[in-house]
C-alpha cells in the first residue's frame, strides 16, 4: 500500500503539471482520504493505542489499529479491512440467493483509493488517445 500511496502523490504532480486545477485537487483530496487511512493502521503486533485490533474488539475513537503482521508491508487488502472492521462501511448479509453485500461510506480510504483507481484510468485512456 504504501508504493501505491508513493506512486499516486507522484501522479498527483503530473495531474497538477498537465490538467486542470481542480482535477489535481480532487486527486488530492482522495489520496488524503487514503493517506489518513495508512496513518491510522500500525503494523505494530504488540499495542493497539485507543483504536480496534482486527477480530472484533472495539475501541474508544480513532486510534491505531493492529492488523496482522506480514513482514514490514501493509497491503491494500488489509488498510480496507481495518476501515470494515471499525465500522466505516456497512456489509449486509447474504439475501435473496446473492452473496454479501458491501456500502462503502464517504470519507473514507477505501472510497478515496476507488475515486484514485477511477481517474488514473481516465487519464490514462485520455493520454493513450492524444
Amino acid at each position: 500500500a504504501d508504493s501505491l500511496l508513493s506512486a499516486c502523490r507522484s501522479f498527483l504532480g503530473v495531474l497538477r503539471e498537465t490538467g486542470p486545477g481542480a482535477v489535481a485537487d480532487d486527486f488530492e483530496g482522495n489520496l488524503r482520504k487514503a493517506e489518513e487511512l495508512r496513518r491510522r493502521v500500525s503494523v505494530s503486533s504488540t499495542s493497539v493505542s485507543n483504536g480496534l485490533k482486527l477480530g472484533g474488539e472495539a475501541g474508544v475513537g480513532k486510534g491505531l489499529i493492529r492488523i496482522p503482521s506480514q513482514g514490514p508491508l501493509v497491503t491494500l487488502s488489509s488498510l480496507l479491512l481495518a476501515e470494515v472492521q471499525e465500522g466505516i462501511h456497512r456489509i449486509s448479509p447474504p439475501g435473496g440467493g446473492e452473496g454479501k453485500t458491501a456500502e462503502l461510506r464517504d470519507p473514507s480510504g477505501a472510497v478515496g483509493f476507488l475515486w484514485m483507481r477511477r481517474s488514473v484510468a481516465f487519464q490514462s485512456e485520455l493520454y493513450r488517445a492524444l
